[in-house]
């Protein structure tokens, strides 16, 4: 049975739009999120926080600086 391949991107906006309020990656899923990490316009607005194990939590800053 193959694993369907999560959409990032619609994460990202559910982040953005405070539909949710964090993205749990593990270090399976790094660099499928990583690519389209690095494709947000907005990625330094997109903070990620090491946790143990390697899960990196990602949430998104929305303070007007």
């Amino acid at each position: 049975m193959q694993e369907l391949e999560t959409d990032y991107a619609a994460m990202l906006d559910q982040l953005r739009q405070g539909e949710i309020d964090e993205i749990e990656i593990t270090p399976e899923t790094f660099m499928a999120f990583h690519d389209v990490y690095l494709a947000a316009d907005d990625r330094k607005k997109i903070i990620g926080k090491a946790q143990s194990g390697g899960i990196v939590k990602y949430i998104y800053d929305n303070d007007e600086k």
